[in-house]
């Protein structure tokens, strides 16, 4: 898989020295702020391409996916040209710097699905959260998102999620 890991800061720098790691994983271009950074960046991890425009970076041959760890001001507008490019995306949290920020992203995605999936797998709900409810069993996990999705009041038991208080977040409708 081709990225494009976008923004070259300390979060952008944590990702790449994670992506080494990872067999199939080539970072082709780092798209970032200041040209000087960006570039000593790029040089330290053995990135050909570099530039401090997106669009430039997402033109890239092959490229399939983008991470996007820039200051969190800029990443509802960097996802939403990622997903225009018809590339994936991952955006370090938070995702925005906004609730409208957010909303821009959900309404980019639904539009995304609707246009390649088709209008009947378009999601009519796009939550967001602080985290993820995290605990050991995916069983637990898909009981809960379950319940919350068709509005349900939680019964299972929540000791064992890392932090109960996101269900609440999860359950209101943005």
């Amino acid at each position: 898989m081709k990225v494009v890991m976008v923004g070259q800061g300390a979060f952008g720098q944590k990702h790449l020295d994670g992506l080494r790691k990872i067999d199939g994983i080539e970072v082709v271009s780092l798209a970032g702020g200041r040209p000087e950074s960006v570039e000593a960046v790029a040089m330290k991890y053995g990135i050909a391409h570099w530039t401090s425009d997106l669009a430039e970076a997402l033109e890239q041959p092959g490229v399939d996916a983008a991470i996007i760890a820039s200051p969190t001001q800029m990443h509802a507008d960097q996802a939403v040209q990622v997903m225009r490019a018809g590339k994936h995306v991952e955006v370090e949290i938070p995702i925005a710097d906004s609730l409208a920020e957010a909303q821009k992203i959900a309404k980019e995605l639904r539009d995304w699905v609707g246009k390649e999936i088709g209008a009947i797998a378009k999601p009519k709900d796009i939550r967001f959260g602080d985290n993820l409810p995290k605990t050991r069993s995916g069983k637990i996990m898909r009981r809960l998102l379950r319940a919350i999705a068709k509005g349900e009041d939680i019964t299972q038991d929540v000791s064992t999620l890392e932090n109960p208080a996101i269900l609440e977040q999860l359950a209101q409708k943005q």
